[in-house]
């Protein structure tokens, strides 16, 4: 589905934080959403102001511009993640995973890799939770679907709800 700018901005309009930042990446970059869920801080380049989106559609990389009325909102956003990284490291927690084989290949940076054993009664949270991306995934679902409702959009296939579909069948 595309929307129409004024649709855009109602959507833009419903979110704030990172749940902004991230739909206004992908809507300003014109990455897809896999392409925005894999973006890694390395990834983005603030001199050159582009972003290097790695293994899109048919597994190839490509470059995008970075918008520069995002960039202050990235940089922000990436001071706040980075304190919080360093608060869990602190506590035991914010290790990744090794990708692919490395696991297998260097066992011992899977040991290191594992958060200190904690009681039971400790409160865990989800790494998406904490950074919001699938909560911003769940709002943007929320907003299509009331925007859907409020133009008369009551399914995605041809032909049935969508104003744009052919009249004559």
């Amino acid at each position: 589905m595309v929307l129409t700018r004024e649709e855009a901005k109602s959507v833009f309009s419903h979110l704030h934080g990172a749940d902004h930042l991230f739909l206004a990446l992908l809507y300003g970059t014109g990455m897809r959403l896999t392409e925005g869920l894999r973006l890694r801080v390395k990834d983005v380049d603030f001199s050159c102001d582009h972003i290097l989106i790695r293994d899109g559609k048919g597994a190839k990389d490509r470059v995008t511009m970075l918008p520069a009325s995002l960039k202050p909102l990235l940089v922000e956003h990436l001071k706040v993640v980075k304190r919080l990284h360093e608060k869990d490291l602190q506590a035991g927690f914010g290790r990744g995973q090794l990708p692919f084989a490395l696991e297998r290949k260097y066992p011992q940076a899977e040991v290191r890799c594992r958060p200190k054993r904690t009681p039971l009664r400790a409160r865990f949270r989800s790494p998406v939770d904490r950074h919001g991306v699938g909560f911003a995934l769940l709002r943007v679902k929320e907003v299509e679907q009331h925007l859907k409702a409020q133009s008369g959009h009551e399914t995605d296939a041809p032909g049935r709800g969508r104003p744009d579909a052919r009249a004559t069948e």
